[in-house]
């Protein structure tokens, strides 16, 4: 019966070798380290358990099975650790919790190897059976130990109750597995054991091992850090969703389906599959970077979600996951698009503004009737032209004209006849002149012509042509044909340095010559 006894543990002390292996090979996983710490405890328990069948010797036989201690005083801090790593707790494995938690399991090995002194672990009950019964310590250390199994299955517990349908798979696993060797150990205890002298302990935690094993790894949830279900928290207004490694969907929270219409019925389904017709995941890039994107994800009502895609990178910084959160943004679209409405408006108006002020600027520059420069443009813009002459010693002359005996066809024709009479006479004079050339409204029916760069001599032959171009002019009224003559002076600035000249004294010179072709009568020119 020792025999097969021994074979069974050294299976047992195999198997929790084999999956340790794999547990380490997959310690990226949450638990992974913890559950290869678990399995590396039971097999020490198991392969020196069986070892104490092997032998024959009573010494031999208490020394192996005491040195099962080495594995049973760790075996349940382990379990801890795997269910804090597990459970999204790993921070609190500090330096020095990770110290508290060694300090009963050293105490207990230190009290069981000198227990011949002092007797406070086998309490005068060592035997080569199993270790069933002992001394103050002995119990001291299966009631901490209980403790801590409760209190790791209430951690299991609240994490069942939190995790989504998915997650709940595996933790159940964990869960049960973890209540596995409570039963047994308290079966052993009680003695209950089929099996006479033999503790089913061991064989019951490689069997909660492959449990462990399969809930971490046969659900696959090592391909990404799972996230607590009390992060997700329900009632938060942006959208969550957890993707695996291999882009499938792990978590999702309430308020995406309220977004987009994916509830938990998608857990495990490909995200390509269930999302990229809303979020486009196939247009993302890089997989390590984050990216934001804006998007519609419906026309009616319309809804607007901003996506940010955060890879899940692990220690070695590869990608082992993405989550994927959704802020709706329809109220701020919707706010931009007012914005923009506005800010189009607004330039709409500016521009409207501009245009009636050039509008405005233009005719306070422009003669109401005739269009060409009003006096005060015609002032501004020959006191400009003299000071170019001036500076650059060019020659100007000035042109100054009016209608003769305008009064005449006011007072025959009529005022409104008058006006066409002016209109047709600057659109006779304005054929005649050149692109420099300017020409403004004096005042009633005296007007101005400023030609640069033009000495008096110059500017004769186009006077003349002028003044017949308006001779020729005949307009048809109800009181019969009308004829118009007009009086001009030239007059030409004078480079004089000891009697510099002025506009003024241009002007007054255009007058007097103005006034002398009127003295020697209608229809003649006369320069000064």
């Amino acid at each position: 019966m020792n025999s097969y006894y021994a074979a069974a543990l050294l299976v047992a002390a195999a198997t929790s070798a084999v999956i340790a292996l794999i547990a380490w090979q997959r310690r990226s996983a949450p638990g992974a380290i913890g559950l290869m710490m678990f399995l590396l405890a039971d097999m020490v328990w198991a392969g020196t358990y069986a070892v104490r069948w092997i032998v024959t010797d009573p010494a031999a036989q208490l020394f192996w099975l005491d040195a099962t201690y080495f594995g049973v005083a760790f075996h349940v801090t382990f379990f801890t650790i795997l269910v804090l790593q597990f459970t999204d707790r790993a921070h609190l494995l500090t330096r020095r919790n990770l110290a508290l938690l060694a300090v009963v399991p050293i105490i207990t090995l230190i009290l069981l190897w000198t227990d011949p002194w002092h007797g406070l672990f086998f309490g005068g009950q060592h035997t080569t059976g199993a270790i069933l019964s002992g001394g103050p310590w002995f119990w001291f250390f299966v009631i901490y130990t209980y403790t801590q199994i409760f209190i790791t299955i209430g951690l299991l517990i609240q994490a069942f109750l939190r995790a989504s349908s998915l997650y709940r798979l595996q933790t159940s696993a964990i869960l049960f597995g973890a209540c596995l060797p409570v039963a047994g150990n308290i079966l052993s205890l009680a003695g209950f054991s089929p099996f006479p002298g033999l503790d089913l302990t061991p064989f019951i935690f490689t069997f909660s091992g492959l449990i462990y094993a399969y809930g971490l790894f046969g659900f696959r949830m090592m391909d990404v850090i799972p996230v607590a279900r009390h992060k997700l928290v329900d009632k938060m207004k942006d959208g969550v969703i957890v993707l695996d490694a291999n882009q499938r969907i792990v978590d999702v929270n309430p308020a995406v389906q309220r977004l987009i219409g994916v509830s938990i019925r998608a857990i495990g389904k490909s995200a390509v599959d269930v999302l990229n017709e809303r979020l486009h995941l196939d247009q993302v890039g890089d997989p390590k970077a984050v990216h934001l994107i804006d998007l519609r994800v419906s026309e009616d009502p319309p809804c607007e979600v901003e996506l940010q895609a955060v890879p899940l990178l692990d220690k070695h910084q590869q990608v082992s996951g993405h989550l994927l959160i959704l802020h709706e943004i329809t109220e701020r679209k919707q706010a931009e698009a007012e914005l923009q409405r506005a800010q189009e408006a607004l330039e709409t108006a500016h521009h409207e503004l501009q245009q009636s002020f050039a509008r405005e600027q233009q005719l306070a520059r422009t003669d109401d009737l005739t269009g060409i420069n009003n006096h005060r443009s015609l002032m501004h813009l020959a006191a400009r032209e003299f000071k170019v002459a001036m500076r650059y010693r060019q020659p100007l002359s000035m042109i100054f004209f009016d209608i003769d005996f305008f009064k005449q066809v006011n007072d025959t024709f009529g005022h409104a006849m008058g006006d066409q009479a002016l209109i047709h006479t600057l659109e006779t004079v304005r054929t005649e002149l050149r692109e420099t050339d300017l020409i403004g409204r004096y005042g009633g029916d005296e007007f101005v012509i400023l030609l640069p760069q033009t000495s008096a001599q110059e500017a004769l032959p186009l006077a003349e042509r002028i003044r017949a171009s308006i001779a020729d002019m005949r307009l048809d009224t109800g009181k019969g044909p009308l004829s118009l003559a007009i009086s001009i002076g030239i007059a030409e600035s004078i480079d004089n340095a000891l009697l510099p000249d002025t506009v003024e004294s241009l002007l007054s010179r255009a007058d007097q010559a103005l006034y002398a072709a009127k003295q020697a009568g209608r229809n003649c020119i006369r320069i000064f």
